[in-house]
């Protein structure tokens, strides 16, 4: 069992959660405004790159119950820009669970990514996505932590705690 996580898509909600971030602050000046807005422009991409990196790497750690080891990866440390991210599980999970994981997975890259870029120009949102990365890896690791057969089904909570 395989899940899949394209970069493109990340890429285009931390490209969203960056101009939103600069649109919230207008306190700040226009030169940091303008260089939230620019977090996956050319010259800027080396670095939410080398974010990512860290960020899946941190995920493979937490997964490590229910991921299955690499097998004939190429491991090599050169900070490609990889179209997806593959994760292939031991056994077979549910549907809503692997979704579940998909959108934690996603959404923990994009805070990581955020908190990064914030804490150098808006250090005052930086708090707010290092929570919230906080947050979402503390979901992946209580889904490693349970995810044992017999499986039940994660599933969201139809109302805010």
């Amino acid at each position: 069992m395989q899940l899949n996580i394209k970069s493109c898509e990340v890429l285009a909600d931390i490209r969203s959660a960056a101009w939103l971030e600069q649109e919230l602050h207008p306190e700040a000046d226009r030169h940091r405004r303008h260089q939230m807005a620019d977090i996956c422009e050319t010259d800027n991409l080396e670095l939410v790159w080398r974010v990512l990196g860290t960020a899946i790497a941190e995920i493979q750690l937490e997964l490590t119950k229910i991921l299955q080891p690499a097998k004939d990866v190429d491991e090599d440390n050169d900070l490609r820009c990889p179209r997806e991210w593959r994760f292939s599980f031991l056994f077979r999970l549910p549907t809503q669970t692997l979704e579940y994981i998909r959108e934690k997975i996603h959404e923990y890259l994009v805070a990581k990514v955020m908190a990064d870029r914030t804490a150098v120009i808006i250090p005052s949102a930086s708090k707010t996505w290092q929570q919230r990365a906080e947050v979402t890896i503390a979901a992946l690791r209580s889904i490693s932590a349970t995810a044992r057969p017999p499986f039940r089904p994660v599933c969201r909570p139809l109302w805010p705690m």
